[in-house]
């Protein structure tokens, strides 16, 4: 991404700036309001002008106040909704946030906001730049594996690590290395090395970088480019992991075990030897290197114990890759952590960077891939565009490479399935690629309530029944029962004791409970995981609005009841793409019968009774079908009905409706009795399907029915 030429590009990157609409309220997301950030060193470079930079997006209006720890200097501004703030710092303020030796200093920034907001950082120099999205310090652990490549330049491969309480303790392989104050950073170069799966502890929550000066993928293949990448703890870590390729058709990734024993099995990539472990079976610490091609669908990576997952770029002059872009990382979360919605926006900096391409990466489920909608700028939703769907069959997930071509519009991507996007860009010898939007969940120990995260289950409603809940430790427990406990609103359910695996078989309607599993490792450490939901039995939604679309009017809006969360709207049986307001615009084209959901959280009401919307003033004229002695299926029903005065009727089909003694031949003003036998009696005004007729009062069509040409004894008649 990154080649110094004797020639001077300028700093663009684009970045992608993400929001969680629809998250609950408990779950961990990269949005938050408590954020700390120190860069690290990039190739052999000093701090400049312009050379660090910060972005703040704010969904909601909000103020952001910046504090340099190594002065106490403060500043505050004001983000308006869907704003994206620029912070660029001249040279003395980045020599204040520029953690670029090993050992410990005060070089860090403190972020925080009183409404929810998303950070990212650059650092950028000519043609040496990368980017990070910087998560909340509520998704700081204890415990990290450095994931990284081996340096070739600078002053190596490092980690960055900054303390949020006093007195934190740091260890690197259970090697005492400091002890943090709060906003204290220390930070670790290894010229020439490559620490990955090296395990970094403490005993206080901290933040995490990667922040190596330069790398060449892989090994001798050009150019050198430096990484800068906020890694998750290990309790962030998973099972499953979808590896997307990007349009330059091959890259190479990592995998770090977390537990000894950890056997990996992969379909679409393959072992890289030489580097890392030659198996899929790895101890903790041990890392394994693939390769892997678009032509095979990406990668698709299972584990028996947590593994962390990382995708890297490769150097241009690698052969048989598209002809742009150079090194770069990004983590590859795993499948469990998507999103249902992100809002990215491209922010680009002036200048003569030869990046040339912006593409968001999208993963989701392939049963609803279509499903997936994005919103350009103050647009409607519709469909991608732009790219194709690559499909792994072994995964059950596609993804889509998307250009985002509009550079100064905001891209919203929605799938209720989940999704989560990596962002990436392509130049002459230059690239950058990161993790732009997931979630980020504890996976390990964690619980489920009716297969919902404990996380995402916090906060919110689930209809009444029975809830099953299953627990995850894959960790050494400490010996006997009580290594794992249960509690519903405080009081210990001592039946559970040491199970993962119960059923809680009704709890209370309309007040919130809290469900609580604490776990205890052989290593003392102990672990308490809660959520609150509340139990409801919701009713069907009322419509209410006007149904009569009267010109010179060309809509009506249909209104549904308050409560749920999320609603969504149905036309003529169909759910309807985006609609997802308490509230409906139907236009005259549109007219016809609507019916809609809510979603209380996890819980979601009955549908609602059917409106049927009439393109026309006032109408009151119906149009019902009579069987008129049928004796199975059911009669058809005209969704357009009532009708205003002279409208033109369609005649609908028979449809399963049935006789058994005879055969239908059509439908008619007039009720015949009985069984036509003979041509003669047939009615004159026979209506076959699709006819049409103009009415003038209320209508009934009956069902006429003949003898049947084979007769009731295989016998021929005369009609």
């Amino acid at each position: 991404m990154k080649q110094l030429l004797l020639r001077f590009v300028g700093a663009l990157a684009l970045l992608f700036l993400f929001s969680n609409q629809l998250f609950s309220q408990g779950q961990s997301t990269t949005q938050g309001k408590d954020f700390w950030l120190s860069y690290g060193q990039n190739y052999e470079l000093s701090p400049s002008d312009n050379m660090l930079q910060l972005r703040v997006v704010a969904t909601k209006p909000t103020t952001v106040t910046l504090t340099f720890t190594l002065d106490g200097t403060t500043e505050t501004f004001n983000v308006a909704a869907g704003q994206v703030y620029t912070r660029t710092f001249n040279a003395s303020e980045a020599a204040k946030v520029y953690s670029n030796a090993t050992g410990t200093s005060n070089k860090t920034l403190h972020i925080t906001s009183n409404e929810l907001i998303s950070v990212f950082a650059i650092s950028i120099y000519q043609a040496t730049t990368d980017a990070t999205n910087v998560l909340p310090a509520t998704n700081y652990g204890k415990a990290y594996r450095h994931m990284s490549y081996r340096s070739v330049s600078g002053t190596g491969d490092g980690y960055t690590l900054v303390a949020i309480e006093d007195n934190t303790q740091i260890k690197e392989n259970d090697v005492v290395l400091a002890t943090l104050n709060k906003g204290q950073v220390y930070s670790k170069y290894v010229t020439g090395g490559d620490m990955t799966g090296t395990l970094i502890t403490s005993d206080k929550p901290i933040a995490y970088f990667t922040t190596n000066s330069c790398v060449n993928v892989p090994k001798g293949t050009g150019a050198c480019d430096c990484l800068f990448q906020q890694q998750v703890p290990v309790h962030s870590w998973g099972n499953r992991f979808l590896v997307p390729i990007t349009k330059r058709g091959k890259e190479r990734i990592r995998v770090v075990a977390s537990q000894d024993g950890t056997t990996i099995t992969q379909t679409g990539g393959q072992i890289v030897s030489g580097i890392g472990a030659s198996s899929l079976t790895l101890n903790a610490g041990q890392f394994v290197e693939l390769e892997a091609a678009l032509s095979n669908g990406g990668c698709f990576i299972t584990s028996d114990k947590p593994v962390a997952v990382a995708s890297f770029l490769m150097g241009l002059n690698y052969p048989g890759l598209y002809p742009k872009g150079d090194p770069a990382m990004a983590f590859v979360p795993p499948i469990e952590q998507t999103v249902m919605n992100v809002a990215i926006a491209p922010f680009i900096e002036k200048g003569s960077s030869v990046i040339e391409e912006h593409h968001a990466l999208i993963m989701t489920p392939t049963a609803t891939k279509n499903a997936t909608t994005m919103t350009i700028g103050g647009g409607v939703p519709k469909a991608l565009s732009g790219g194709t769907w690559t499909d792994n069959a072994q995964s059950g997930f596609s993804f889509y490479s998307m250009p985002l071509t509009e550079e100064t519009s905001t891209y919203y991507f929605e799938n209720a399935a989940g999704l989560s996007v990596l962002g990436y860009g392509l130049g002459s010898y230059e690239s950058y690629f990161y993790l732009a939007a997931s979630s980020a969940r504890q996976l390990n120990p964690a619980f489920y309530i009716n297969d919902i995260h404990f996380e995402d289950a916090n906060e919110q409603t689930y209809c009444a029944g029975e809830f099953k809940v299953k627990g995850v430790a894959q960790m050494q427990l400490k010996s006997g029962s009580e290594s794992i406990k249960w509690f519903i609103d405080g009081q210990e359910q001592t039946a559970e004791r040491g199970k993962l695996e119960w059923t809680i078989p009704s709890l209370s309607l309309d007040v919130q409970h809290e469900i609580k599993m604490v776990v205890e490792s052989a290593y003392n450490e102990t672990f308490t995981l809660t959520t609150k939901i509340t139990v409801v039995n919701p009713q069907p939604l009322k419509i209410t609005g006007d149904r009569f679309i009267c010109p010179p009017a060309q809509s009506v809006t249909l209104k549904a009841g308050d409560g749920p969360t999320r609603y969504q709207w149905y036309y003529n049986g169909n759910p309807i793409l985006g609609a997802i307001e308490n509230t409906y615009t139907v236009t005259s084209d549109k007219a016809g019968q609507y019916s809609v959901i809510g979603s209380y959280g996890k819980c979601t009401s009955p549908m609602s009774d059917t409106v049927t919307v009439v393109d026309g003033c006032n109408a009151t004229l119906n149009v019902t079908y009579n069987g008129n002695g049928s004796n199975s299926g059911t009669v058809p029903t005209d969704e357009k009905s009532p009708y205003v005065e002279d409208a033109e009727v369609t005649v609908k089909g028979l449809g399963d409706l049935k006789r058994t003694d005879a055969t239908f031949i059509g439908w008619s003003f007039t009720q015949k009795q009985g069984v036509i036998t003979a041509k003669s009696d047939e009615p004159t005004d026979l209506k076959k399907e699709n006819d049409k007729f103009t009415i003038k009062t209320d209508t009934t069509l009956y069902a006429t029915w003949a003898v049947d040409k084979k007769g009731p004894n295989g016998q021929g008649d005369n009609v």
